[in-house]
């Protein structure tokens, strides 16, 4: 069982290695809605701890995400921030989509673990239904 802080230092540890690979790979993708290093880590997240702690992976994603790569709110350009503004929407869009159907996997999951030491068969194995 890990504690609250170590799970809270995993999910930035990993919204951050996001970032880093992100900024590394904004040489190759010039769609500037790819945000696929962001949705992993939210991804991952999901699948480690649950809904909550993807969420709030998803929330420091796109603070990240507007932060390095939105463009300067006084530019000469008058439609990039809304363009920017466009962008985070979709990310938590899809990151609090992430993030619910994670959770629902993630509970799942613990459930079965729990119901694993209780059932007088493996729920990995097809074999072991076949002599019940």
């Amino acid at each position: 069982m890990q504690s609250k802080l170590l799970k809270i230092g995993i999910t930035a540890g990993l919204c951050v290695l996001a970032t880093v690979v992100q900024l590394l790979m904004a040489q190759w993708f010039t769609d500037p809605d790819a945000d696929v290093c962001y949705l992993a880590a939210v991804v991952f997240v999901a699948m480690l701890y649950g809904r909550n702690y993807a969420l709030a992976a998803t929330g420091a994603v796109a603070a990240m995400n507007y932060f390095f790569f939105a463009a300067p709110q006084f530019s000469r350009h008058t439609n990039i921030p809304v363009l920017a503004l466009e962008q985070v929407s979709m990310l938590v869009l899809l990151g609090s989509l992430i993030a619910w159907i994670g959770g629902r996997l993630h509970k799942t999951r613990t459930h079965l673990e729990a119901l694993q030491g209780l059932l007088p068969v493996c729920i990995h194995c097809t074999e072991c239904l076949a002599f019940v």
